[in-house]
């Protein structure tokens, strides 16, 4: 169980209230504690309210580390033809995949001085869902730019498109599908192993107001008590 409850009457750690993620993830323990104790608070502990607050982060933390944990072992069932280094890049769709598209731009100097202006290419990276198909030997591809659309816009349009172009009348069991929006997180740094230079400003907007809400959080040491 990669969640652990602590109530204060077990003998390891003693005292402790609160809540513990730890996953195995290739062959290495990775644990985060959250602590309900606070001295700042009466009795000691956080209210109700906070104290779930944290389980959330938990339980959040817990699916990045699990999905993680799956990319590592190989347990991507569902596209087992895919090779080994595009299963970060697996929906659960056949047909649907998200990664991180390298685009460029072209734009001239700004620069006052004399003669011809310089051009410059700048390159970026955007988050895309990519829906690559075919249907009655008909190919068909497109893009849903997750920064422009949002998240769980862009997925919907993606699914929409899919069942559109493939036949498929209902399709909520599709929508269901949506993968987590930490994996983001996890192609961001595959991609970037694998030579890409994606930086963190470029994740989905949804993704980086959880990390800032993360970051936000005061985790205290619980073997202080």
């Amino acid at each position: 169980m990669p969640i652990y409850y602590y109530d204060g009457e077990q003998n390891s750690p003693p005292n402790y209230i609160g809540v513990r993620v730890a996953v195995m993830i290739n062959s290495k323990l990775r644990q985060k504690w959250y602590t309900f104790r606070s001295s700042r608070c009466e009795g000691g502990v956080l209210p109700e309210s906070e104290q779930e607050k944290r389980k959330k982060e938990a339980r959040e933390l817990e699916s990045m580390w699990m999905l993680e944990k799956n990319l590592h072992s190989g347990i991507r069932l569902r596209e087992a033809k895919e090779e080994p280094q595009n299963s970060a890049y697996v929906t659960g769709i056949a047909g649907i995949k998200m990664r991180y598209v390298k685009q460029t731009k072209k734009r001239y100097s700004k620069a006052k001085r004399p003669g011809p202006k310089k051009l410059l290419t700048y390159v970026f990276y955007t988050p895309f869902i990519i829906v690559n198909s075919s249907h009655n030997k008909e190919k068909f591809i497109k893009q849903f730019n997750i920064l422009t659309r949002g998240y769980d816009m862009a997925w919907f349009s993606a699914v929409n498109y899919f069942a559109d172009k493939k036949g498929i009348t209902s399709f909520d069991h599709l929508l269901t599908r949506k993968p987590s929006v930490q994996q983001w997180t996890i192609i961001r740094n595959w991609q970037n192993k694998k030579g890409y230079e994606i930086p963190e400003k470029r994740q989905p907007k949804e993704l980086l107001k959880i990390e800032e809400e993360k970051e936000n959080t005061v985790i205290i040491n619980p073997f202080d008590y």
